[in-house]
Order: structure tokens, then sequence, then C-alpha cells
């Protein structure tokens, strides 16, 4: 299965949320990074962010945060956030 991160996607993509990644052992930003508490994979889930759920974003402009929308609801996220969500177009 080929996937996308999240932040990579122009306004108007989206898909179905693939996976979710920790950060560790060379994933997201660079080799050895520790993924921030709030950016761990069960505070994404807790945020409505879980395996299976159509994802839409609505603005990114290639740097800051994203505002996407999950359903019925819009939310914002910081790009390090959505650097851990894979996406399956």
């Amino acid at each position: 299965m080929q996937t996308t991160l999240l932040a990579s996607l122009k306004p108007g993509e989206g898909g179905t949320i693939a996976a979710l990644s920790s950060g560790k052992n060379g994933q997201g930003r660079g080799f050895g990074f520790r993924m921030h508490k709030q950016h761990n994979p069960q505070r994404l889930r807790e945020m409505g962010l879980v395996e299976g759920r159509l994802i839409t974003v609505q603005q990114n402009r290639g740097r800051g945060p994203l505002v996407i929308r999950l359903g019925e609801t819009r939310l914002i996220l910081g790009r390090g956030m959505a650097e851990h969500i894979h996406v399956k177009q």
C-alpha cells in the first residue's frame, strides 16, 4: 500500500487515513527525531484522526499549519502533526 504524508497534500486533496507514525527510527522529521508527546499517535486518535477515516486538506501553504476537514469537523493541525499522518489517496 502506497501512502502520502498529509503535510504534502494540496488543498482539495485527501483520502483515507492509513497510518499514524510515531516519528521514531528515522521516520518523520529526520533520523533520530522523537515525536513530541502532543504528536504521538494516541493523541492524534483522541482528536478523531483514526485509521480508516476520510480526511481532506482545505488549506496548506507549504509551511505552518494545515486546515483539514474530518467529516463535519474543521481542524487546524501543526505541520509537525501532519507529518505523522499517512493518507491513502
